[in-house]
């Protein structure tokens, strides 16, 4: 990522696929922030997290976790 790091340094990041609850919750943050329903998925950006865990198996949901400086 660039500049995310301390004093706006760059930060290298793996990306780690997610499911089940946390991708659940991932996709519960994210669809609202983005202003429309996608017509992809088989729910709204407003729908409750149980109804969203149902299909998280259909779609791909990452992490970014932080590598650090010393690998």
């Amino acid at each position: 990522m660039e500049r995310d790091g301390p004093h706006g340094q760059d930060t290298e990041r793996a990306p780690v696929m997610v499911e089940g609850r946390e991708a659940a919750r991932a996709l519960a943050t994210y669809l609202p922030q983005i202003g429309y329903r996608d017509p992809h998925l088989p729910f709204g950006p407003d729908a409750p997290l149980d109804e969203i865990e149902r299909h998280v198996g259909k779609t791909a949901v990452f992490r970014l976790d932080l590598i650090p400086a010393d690998q």
